[in-house]
């Protein structure tokens, strides 16, 4: 009797459940797909953004860092470099990696460089370094994508304490 009250039981859950999922499933598929609307131009970048950077890392720390990478500071590249832009991505529980990509004339380069930290707060050592060649084509479309995004408008905003 008592496994006939059990069976008849998880019986109409399961029926249950499984028009409860039935419903839920044909309101989604017969739901209309949102509507995206995309711009179809950039937007305008705002003529000028005055932002104060507060905070720095300290030079002593910023100059290891860079050593360690092999970086130099943007403003010491070398007279060939007509034109470099930087990513130095510092997480918490990844390595250190630094993207650089720049322009000398018409040729058109990218480096990756990443350290071997890892959990601990030292600075670590070169681990992986690779340097190639970009086209023409595929600088100007970053170079578009910098402008793009109003990079040069965009507020500074200094995480480092």
């Amino acid at each position: 009797m008592f496994m006939k009250r059990l069976s008849l039981r998880l019986t109409i859950a399961l029926a249950t459940f499984s028009i409860g999922i039935s419903i839920v499933t044909f309101g989604l598929l017969t739901r209309p797909l949102p509507n995206i609307d995309l711009p179809q131009h950039p937007p305008e970048c705002a003529s000028e953004f005055n932002a104060e950077i507060t905070g720095d890392i300290g030079s002593a720390w910023r100059t290891k860092f860079l050593a360690r990478l092999r970086e130099l500071p943007l403003k010491d590249s070398t007279a060939n470099v007509d034109e470099t832009y930087r990513l130095i991505w510092i997480p918490t529980f990844h390595k250190p990696t630094v993207i650089r990509i720049w322009r000398s004339g018409e040729n058109y380069y990218i480096v990756t460089k990443r350290l071997n930290r890892k959990n601990d707060l030292t600075i670590g050592n070169l681990k992986f370094d690779q340097t190639r060649s970009l086209t023409a084509e595929k600088w100007h479309s970053f170079v578009s994508l910098i402008n793009q995004s109003c990079f040069w408008n965009a507020p500074s905003i200094a995480v480092f304490n």
